[in-house]
């Protein structure tokens, strides 16, 4: 859902800015944060939750207890969410990629690079979130074989938050980021030449 709003910002941004800062400006961000808290707050509070099982290293919503029918604890709203997620992803993304090549042809003063790198950076994100969340649908019916199941379970660890994915995806193609980590190290290094400095002043 959070991807969603990400990608609902970027096109907003990309073909309609005065709307975009009238949902997002100022502080009506947080604001908007709140469909997706509130929407996973649902899942939370009113389908099956979701149990780690060390034996099979993931995430299920079965509990493996003997004598337990897994289909007693399948949890199909889940499936929905992540098949609609998808589905909404892959057809707002198509449309990104469309609007950023077409505002590119028709010269309206974007940077191609920018829009392009913009849309790379999302791409991963999304791509790796859409992967992840296909494995989960599918660790919940099969469980086998175990490899599959750590490769969601380590897959969706490093794809959110400030994990592998986004930051590889930041660091690579976000000039911004980009240019702030070389302050930093120019910082530090002309930090630690001023200590040096002042230690052998004296």
């Amino acid at each position: 859902m959070i991807s969603l709003v990400l990608l609902a910002n970027r096109l907003l941004n990309l073909r309609n800015k005065p709307l975009m800062h009238k949902i997002f400006g100022n502080n009506r961000t947080y604001a908007v944060l709140l469909i997706p808290l509130s929407y996973t707050t649902c899942f939370c509070l009113f389908t099956y939750p979701v149990i780690f099982n060390s034996d099979h290293s993931g995430w299920f919503f079965y509990t493996f207890a003997p004598h337990h029918d897994p289909r007693n604890y399948y949890n199909y709203p889940h499936v929905v969410n992540n098949v609609f997620i998808l589905a909404a992803v892959c057809s707002l993304s198509l449309f990104y990629y469309r609007s950023v090549a077409r505002f590119s042809d028709i010269g309206s003063g974007l940077s191609t690079w920018e829009q392009k790198s913009l849309f790379i950076q999302c791409a991963i994100i999304w791509c790796v979130n859409t992967a992840m969340s296909l494995t989960h649908i599918y660790i919940q019916f099969f469980h086998k074989p175990s490899y599959i199941v750590l490769i969601g379970h380590v897959g969706w660890q490093l794809g959110h938050g400030e994990n592998l994915f986004p930051a590889v995806a930041y660091l690579f193609f976000n000039s911004t980021i980009q240019r702030e980590v070389l302050l930093l190290f120019v910082r530090d290094k002309r930090r630690a030449l001023d200590q040096s400095n002042v230690i052998t002043t004296f």
